[in-house]
């Protein structure tokens, strides 16, 4: 089923639910919680398999540029590629933004392969930047006002 709401035009128009796949209305109380891409991503990691990893790659840099693109220009720069690790945002020349599942961990201790080489792509990038913040892509695709409100509290510690 999840294979089917992927495909065409349902799988790049619906952002998690729509009357197509899973809204109805006995569970309209519930419609801003329902996400098949969620449930995909938490499938998979059930099956101990990764087979999401290419869509959520296209739709975590489609999230990040969506709101990038809400922030005044000279506060954010949108890179499509941070040192082959996909894309990040520059956010006041102080913090690199990337997305990450909501089911991947990014504490240092913890993090997957792929969030490490991204942390290893900022330590060595030429901004003279440090700082990483990852947003979960359920986060930027449902809150994004939210995402810029944290990271104008963000201090760096």
């Amino acid at each position: 089923m999840l294979a089917e709401f992927a495909d065409g035009a349902h799988g790049r128009d619906c952002r998690g639910s729509c009357y197509q796949c899973l809204r109805d209305y006995t569970n309209m109380a519930y419609h801003s919680l329902l996400d098949w891409r969620l449930a995909g991503e938490l499938l998979s990691i059930l099956r101990a398999t990764d087979d999401t990893s290419n869509q959520h790659g296209r739709q975590s840099a489609e999230l990040l540029r969506d709101w990038a693109s809400n922030i005044p220009p000279g506060d954010v720069e949108f890179w499509d590629d941070l040192g082959g690790t996909g894309p990040a945002v520059l956010f006041e020349e102080r913090v690199w933004v990337a997305a990450k599942g909501p089911f991947e961990a990014a504490d240092a201790a913890m993090s997957s392969p792929r969030i490490s080489i991204v942390r290893d792509a900022v330590a060595a990038n030429t901004r003279g930047v440090c700082d990483m913040v990852f947003v979960d892509d359920f986060l930027l695709d449902k809150a994004p006002a939210r995402v810029s409100a944290m990271l104008a509290d963000f201090d760096g510690a």
